[in-house]
């Protein structure tokens, strides 16, 4: 839970950059790779622990 919290707080942070970023107050080029990375660490986190672990015999 603590890793799915910290991701959404990662995305409204870098968000908010992206809108500097497109108000030219903010590199674009940073705040998007920022707001790509908190998405894909947030999703990474949802996804991990829904993995197949096989079946055992």
């Amino acid at each position: 839970m603590v890793r799915i919290s910290v991701g959404l707080i990662g995305i409204v942070i870098s968000f908010l950059l992206f809108i500097l970023g497109l108000m030219k107050l903010f590199p674009l080029f940073i705040a998007s790779l920022f707001l790509f990375l908190s998405i894909f660490y947030t999703v990474s986190s949802l996804n991990g622990k829904r993995g197949f672990k096989g079946i055992h015999s």
